[in-house]
């Protein structure tokens, strides 16, 4: 008789345990990331899926790709990085000399492109036409601008969905760090913009450390470029970036050190977007 009274409470115990397990199981986000490079080699028509499935060696940015609002190449004058939005590069070293777009998984695209290798020490001879490791190459004085709206609708992710913006080493790639010749010089720029026509905001970073942006007459810009250039000596700085769901672009820029361009070859290895699926 005892036993019998007790079952009812045994059994709405087990219901009461089954039900927070299941909840919390359905709470824990899976967590997703995808090569920035993938998205190089598809339409906007594609989903983000069927771009990540694909991930063409020397592919360069392109304003029709699917998540880039626009590339640009040069900064002798201010540029227009996002919907609304007029950035002022000079300051942070960005002029009108430049060479290659944004490309994918080298820092140069043509016949002869070379993967991106970021071990610190010089290498001229990398294998033309294959991946070392993964990334973008981005010569000084170029940007390309994420459209992450396009992005989210191409996964069918949340119209507020957040991601992070990462990259484990970023500077200049092995194939600049000549010792007889050490001239290469960089500097990364990032900036996580909401294009609210009424009210835009931005938030930088220079080489991975946030930096203070301000508005003057109209114009972005950096206000001071406090960050030292990233030099061809072999080291390098990593990229963590939070993007807010209320962020709808994201600029990735290189701009030119001291001493010009040459063997400015500027790569973000590992550079994706992560995020927990909801």
């Amino acid at each position: 008789m005892e036993l019998t009274s007790k079952m009812p409470v045994q059994h709405f115990r087990c219901l009461v345990l089954t039900l927070l397990l299941s909840l919390t199981s359905g709470a824990i986000a899976q967590a997703e990331d995808f090569p920035l490079g993938s998205l190089f080699d598809d339409g906007k028509k594609s989903s983000l899926k069927a771009a990540i499935a694909t991930d063409e060696f020397g592919a360069s940015a392109e304003d029709a790709d699917l998540g880039i609002w626009t590339t640009i190449s040069g900064f002798e004058n201010p540029v227009m990085v996002a919907p609304g939005v007029t950035f002022d590069f000079k300051n942070v070293g960005g002029s009108k000399v430049t060479h290659s777009r944004a490309t994918n998984d080298t820092f140069e695209a043509g016949d002869q492109a070379r993967g991106i290798r970021t071990t610190g020490t010089f290498e001229p001879a990398l294998a033309q036409g294959r991946k070392v490791e993964d990334g973008i190459g981005l010569h000084a004085n170029n940007l390309f601008t994420l459209d992450l709206a396009e992005i989210r609708q191409a996964g069918n992710l949340p119209d507020d969905q957040s991601f992070q913006l990462i990259a484990e080493r970023m500077g200049l790639n092995d194939t600049a760090l000549q010792a007889a010749w050490p001239t290469g010089s960089v500097r990364i720029v990032v900036l996580v913009i909401n294009a609210n026509p009424a009210s835009p905001t931005v938030q930088g970073s220079v080489n991975g450390v946030v930096t203070p942006v301000t508005q003057i007459d109209g114009l972005w810009q950096v206000e001071k470029a406090s960050q030292d250039e990233l030099k061809a000596d072999g080291k390098h700085a990593s990229l963590d970036v939070s993007l807010p769901g209320t962020a709808t672009h994201v600029v990735i820029a290189s701009t030119g050190g001291s001493g010009g361009i040459s063997s400015d070859h500027a790569v973000l290895s590992g550079a994706r977007l992560a995020y927990r699926a909801r």
